[in-house]
């Protein structure tokens, strides 16, 4: 695997892993639990929000590393915090 792609060249990681239904059976119903308000594509920008938020604290956590960050709960949980108050 090369910048997520699988063998294909025109193929990426992400299609063969079902990722999408594997997402949704962790995120959708906490989601939809703190955000029952919302329409489901309000709540998929919501989930898919959140996802990218967590793969930039790995990646400034992996590749910053020489900075002195809070613990990764601790920024999940700061983000998490602004984003239900908002």
């Amino acid at each position: 695997m090369n910048e997520d792609r699988a063998e294909s060249e025109s193929s990426f990681f992400f299609h063969h892993a079902n990722i999408e239904v594997r997402m949704n059976k962790v995120f959708l119903p906490l989601t939809q639990l703190v955000f029952g308000g919302k329409s489901d594509e309000q709540l998929l920008k919501i989930i898919q929000g959140v996802i990218c938020h967590m793969n930039g604290i790995a990646l400034d956590l992996i590749t910053i590393s020489e900075y002195q960050w809070p613990g990764h709960k601790c920024l999940l949980d700061a983000y998490l915090d602004l984003l239900i108050e908002s």
